[in-house]
């Protein structure tokens, strides 16, 4: 009996020992990274938002962080655009982040609007931030359509098919798949992946027209395409 209640007491002991040495370890390892102190948003932070210092609060992380791509400072951040949703509470990657002048509009009537197109519809994805460019949305013909002085339309033949055109959009940036610019501030490609979002600056009265199309063309069935051409601003 002595001797299972030896057993007992060495195993607990050896348990209690395992735990000690983890936790000195863990701390040591704490320790050897150091705390860095970090900028993370103070609530969810939508995409095209200009960044205020309001906007975020600060918290301690392991340096490890210094590592990724991460936002380590406010300064990285002020004054900047998001591309991507910023959650609360959570470190910010750089690749949300974009500057700002590539989305400044020189009305303060027209509205943002980002809309997703093939390279292969948008001149092989050859477009650049300030360029003017003209959407043609190639879509099925409805029954009955009251003309818009706004928008130029005409149908081929017998056609159940319309081509709406829409002319003279300035490019404010140009986007990956995931959302990231893909300019860099010289004007030159910053990263591998193609042209996927075209982001323009739009009149309110264009902006339904283009969010619908946007949304059609994203079902294969619909028929709906979207091709861009470079404007002819003379």
């Amino acid at each position: 009996m002595a001797k299972q209640i030896l057993k007992i007491i060495l195993s607990l002991g050896a348990v209690a020992l395992s735990l000690l040495c983890g936790l000195n370890a863990e701390k040591l390892f704490v320790k050897n990274l150091g705390l860095v102190t970090i900028p993370v948003p103070n609530r969810e932070i939508e995409p095209y938002t200009v960044i205020a210092e309001d906007m975020f609060t600060t918290t301690e992380f392991t340096g490890y962080i210094k590592d990724f791509d991460y936002a380590v400072s406010y300064s990285s951040l002020d004054g900047r655009m998001t591309t991507g949703t910023l959650a609360a509470g959570l470190p910010v990657p750089m690749a949300f982040i974009s500057q700002a002048a590539g989305f400044y509009m020189d009305d303060p009537k027209l509205e943002i609007v980002s809309i997703p197109v093939a390279p292969g519809q948008m001149i092989g994805g050859n477009i650049y931030p300030d360029q003017y460019i003209n959407l043609y949305i190639r879509q099925e013909r409805k029954a009955s359509q009251e003309y818009d002085e706004n928008l130029s339309s005409w149908n081929s033949g017998n056609s159940k098919y319309e081509t709406v055109k829409i002319s003279n959009l300035k490019v404010s940036a140009v986007l990956d798949e995931n959302g990231n610019d893909i300019y860099a501030s010289d004007g030159k490609i910053s990263g591998k992946n193609h042209a996927e979002i075209l982001v323009l600056a739009v009149r309110p009265d264009q902006t339904q027209t283009i969010i619908d199309a946007a949304a059609s063309a994203e079902n294969t069935e619909s028929g709906t395409l979207i091709w861009v051409t470079i404007a002819n601003r003379k």
